[in-house]
């Protein structure tokens, strides 16, 4: 059963509910709304979508999860990562990137990763290049 199946369930919502939620990064990145307001609606979500199958959950423990998750989306909406990284993927996708949706979402990252790795293993050759000449 999927997660947004589930959450359909347990809690009577809509998908469409579910994927209201999701615009609001689409606004945050086109600066139409807060990221207090953006982060509200993704840890909505959040808490949602991770409900256990039998639809209970442990208030200490869904707490704790909550607090994790509101300080790594706030780093997240305050960096804004794909604004600033040069990969084709960043470029065309834009904050699509960041959205959870599965293997697409998945691929993406797979390849941004990818080409992150690049940058810094390029630069890594560059810098020892630099000081080897400098030994020499």
């Amino acid at each position: 059963m999927t997660a947004v199946r589930l959450t359909t369930i347990v809690t009577g919502l809509l998908p469409l509910e579910l994927l209201y939620n999701l615009a609001i990064l689409r606004e945050f990145d086109a600066e139409e709304t807060s990221l207090e307001d953006a982060l509200e609606r993704i840890l909505a979500y959040d808490e949602l979508v991770e409900l256990p199958r039998d639809g209970q959950s442990d208030p200490v423990a869904q707490a704790k999860r909550r607090a994790k998750h509101e300080t790594m989306y706030r780093t997240l909406l305050q960096d804004s990562p794909w604004k600033t990284c040069n990969c084709l993927i960043c470029n065309e996708v834009d904050v699509e990137v960041v959205i959870f949706r599965g293997n697409n979402r998945n691929r993406r990252r797979g390849f941004h990763n990818t080409y992150a790795f690049y940058e810094r293993f390029q630069a890594l050759l560059e810098k020892l290049s630099i000081e080897e000449a400098d030994l020499a």
